[in-house]
């Protein structure tokens, strides 16, 4: 065989190699674009007043969305960027650069592919931020689970069924319904440590229903002006694909 020859085979595999590479890299960008796509968040909010009133705004890369809120169950799912950043922003008219001021931000891991946004008040504002916010993966959020968070100064105590919780303020926990297969009552109550009593005191005892498809949410709040404690639940149904 000539050189020429050789030169001419060399250069068809060179592109052979080449375009496959390349095809390669763009089904792997397609791929990962609608892993992307398929990248959801819903939302709760914790607190009260205009919140549940009017329509919130949410800024996801480039695009914003207004979205209404309930204080009984999680929003509509929105999607998550490729950057992970959940902003929550209002407007701001007189302001032509910046139109929108954020004034809670999630950043949701890579990893995640469905998540629960915890949207909760602050008492102070800090660094013009005036909401926290807890991400939880749903993937360990599982239908039949229960969520339990306590944004009291209380220690509070949560018993379902058998199965004992402990949270302190600021925490939360979950309460797994393992191989649950079909709806089942189960007695629930709460308690609270009062901490001038120096004993538990009783918030709530029923009888509740588990069911398999369903997750549930149970928020204990607090009201500064009474030092009262109270709880609400959020009933999360996840969005068919």
């Amino acid at each position: 065989m000539t050189l020429n020859g050789i030169q001419k085979i060399f250069t068809a595999a060179l592109l052979f190699l080449l375009v496959t590479v390349v095809q390669g890299q763009d089904a792997g960008e397609e791929k990962d674009g609608r892993k992307d796509k398929a990248r959801t968040a819903y939302i709760i909010y914790t607190g009260g007043g205009m919140f549940f009133n009017e329509p919130i705004i949410i800024r996801s890369g480039n695009k914003n969305t207004k979205l209404q809120l309930s204080k009984r169950t999680a929003s509509q799912p929105v999607k998550i960027h490729t950057d992970g950043i959940i902003d929550f922003v209002k407007e701001n008219p007189d302001h032509e650069k910046n139109p929108f001021i954020s004034y809670a931000k999630a950043i949701i891991p890579k990893e995640t592919r469905k998540a629960l946004i915890v949207l909760s008040p602050l008492k102070v504002a800090k660094n013009g931020q005036l909401c926290s916010t807890r991400v939880i993966s749903l993937s360990k959020f599982e239908n039949g689970n229960w969520l339990f968070i306590n944004l009291t100064p209380r220690n509070v105590a949560v018993n379902v069924g058998e199965k004992k919780l402990g949270l302190k303020p600021g925490e939360s926990s979950i309460y797994r319904a393992a191989s649950l297969t079909k709806s089942t009552n189960k007695t629930v109550s709460y308690a609270y440590y009062h901490p001038e009593m120096k004993k538990w005191k009783l918030l709530s005892s029923s009888t509740c229903v588990i069911r398999p498809t369903r997750r549930e949410i149970c928020v204990f709040s607090w009201n500064p002006k009474t030092n009262r404690m109270d709880y609400h639940g959020i009933t999360f149904t996840e969005a068919p694909e």
